[in-house]
C-alpha cells in the first residue's frame, strides 16, 4: 500500500473527520502522506483541539500492519478513494467516502454496466412487490447491476430479485461489511457474494449501528448509482433521502405511480409532484439513457397480460359482472377469478355491493 492510500487507511478507522474536510486537507497538503507521522505543530493547522489531541492518540495505538492481517483473515479488500478499483461515479460525489472495505467482488464495482438502485419501505405492499419484481425480471442481466441497502422489505426483494435473475446486485450497509444486517439476511448476505456480488461499506469491520448511519449509507447507494427507483414508502420514509442525494449528485430519479390510498404511495408520489422520472416498465429507465432493452420486447406495463386484459375490458365501461368479464376477456373462469383478487388486493379495482366490478379511482 502506498503513503496516499495509507493515508486513506487510516483515516477510515479515525472516522471522526468527516470526508469532505478530509479531502480539503489532502488538497491542501503538499504531501497528504505527512498525516501519518506529522507532530502537532504541522496538524494543528488543519485539525483543532480537542480533536487534535484524540486524532494523535489514536494514530500512536494504530497498527497499519494489525489492520491488513485482520482485513485479510475476515477475506476483506480496502479500496480507497485513489485507487483505480475505486468507483468512478461515487468518486466525483463531493463528500464520497473515504474509501470502501468490500467483501466480494470489487472488480464489479468499476463495471461498465447501468448502477440501478431500488429502494423503498420496509412493510412493502403487494403491489410494491410486484413493482420491484417486474421491474428486475426485465433487467437486461449482462448490463445491469441492482444496488440496495440489504434491508427488510423492499431492499431484500431487490437482492433477492436480482440473484435469481443473474444480475449483480451490491448491498451497501451502514455498519462494518463484516457484520450481516438484518441478521434474518445472514443466507442472502453470503448468496451474494457467491454469486460475484458484493457487500460494501464505509465503516470499518466491527462497527455497530447508530441511527446516523443510515442516512450515510444512503448517500452511497445515492452517489454508487446511476439512477435511483423508489418503489414505495411513507412521507417520512428515510428513502426520501436517497432520492434527496440522488438529485445532489444530479442522478436520475424514478418512482412508479400507485393506487392514491396505497400506504406506500405518498413516498413516490411526492417524489413525482417535484419531478421525478415517471416509471411503468423498465424499458423508462434504459430509453432514458438511450440503451436497449431486455430483448427488444418491453413489456406495455407492471401487470401481467391477464390483469392487461381484465383492465382494458373495465376501462371500457363504468362496471362489468363476472359474466360480462369473462365474456369480454374470453379468460378462463378460474384465472378470471385469481386475476380479479389479485387486482383487488393491488387496489387497482373495486367490488360494488351488487357484485359488478370497476376499476378504482380511490
Amino acid at each position: 500500500m502506498d503513503a496516499l492510500s495509507a493515508t486513506h487507511f487510516l483515516f477510515s478507522y479515525f472516522r471522526k473527520i468527516p470526508p469532505l474536510k478530509f479531502s480539503e486537507i489532502i488538497e491542501e497538503l503538499s504531501h497528504p502522506e505527512e498525516l501519518l507521522s506529522a507532530g502537532d505543530n504541522v496538524l494543528k493547522k488543519y485539525i483543532r483541539n480537542p480533536l487534535l489531541d484524540e486524532f494523535l492518540s489514536f494514530r500512536k495505538s494504530y497498527s497499519i500492519e494489525e489492520k491488513l492481517y485482520s482485513l485479510k483473515q475476515k477475506q476483506i479488500n480496502y479500496v480507497p478513494k485513489n485507487s483505480p478499483q475505486f468507483p468512478p461515479q461515487l468518486s466525483i460525489c463531493p463528500d464520497c467516502p473515504i474509501g470502501l472495505f468490500v467483501k466480494g467482488n470489487v472488480s464489479l464495482l468499476t463495471q461498465n454496466k447501468l448502477f440501478i438502485a431500488i429502494v423503498g419501505t420496509r412493510l412493502p405492499t403487494p403491489y410494491g412487490k410486484m413493482l420491484t419484481t417486474s421491474f428486475i425480471d426485465d433487467f437486461p442481466s449482462d448490463r445491469t447491476v441492482v444496488v440496495s441497502g440489504m434491508a427488510l422489505g423492499i431492499d431484500g426483494l431487490a437482492h433477492f430479485e436480482a440473484l435469481k435473475n443473474k444480475i449483480p446486485t451490491i448491498a451497501v450497509l451502514a455498519c462494518g461489511v463484516d457484520r450481516p444486517y438484518p441478521s434474518s439476511h445472514r443466507s442472502l448476505y453470503e448468496k451474494i457474494i457467491t454469486s460475484g456480488g458484493a457487500i460494501v461499506s464505509e465503516m470499518p469491520p466491527g462497527t455497530e449501528l447508530f441511527p446516523s448511519s443510515f442516512l450515510e449509507r444512503n448517500r452511497i447507494v445515492a452517489g454508487l448509482s446511476s439512477a435511483v427507483i423508489v418503489i414505495e414508502g411513507s412521507s417520512r420514509s428515510g428513502t426520501l433521502s436517497t432520492a434527496r442525494w440522488a438529485a445532489e449528485y444530479d442522478r436520475p430519479v424514478f418512482a412508479p405511480p400507485h393506487p392514491i390510498t396505497s400506504r406506500g404511495a405518498p413516498a413516490p408520489h411526492q417524489l413525482l409532484k417535484q419531478g421525478a422520472n415517471l416509471i411503468t416498465n423498465s424499458s423508462d429507465i434504459f430509453m432514458y439513457f438511450n440503451l436497449p432493452v431486455k430483448d427488444n420486447n418491453v413489456p406495455e406495463s407492471v401487470f401481467t397480460s391477464n390483469q392487461n386484459i381484465l383492465l382494458e375490458s373495465l376501462k371500457e365501461h363504468d362496471r362489468l359482472s363476472v359474466d360480462e368479464i369473462l365474456m369480454a376477456t374470453k379468460i378462463s373462469p378460474s384465472i378470471l377469478f385469481s386475476t380479479l383478487s389479485e387486482l383487488e388486493l393491488l387496489g387497482v379495482i373495486a367490488k360494488a355491493p351488487d357484485g359488478t366490478y370497476y376499476q378504482s379511482t380511490s
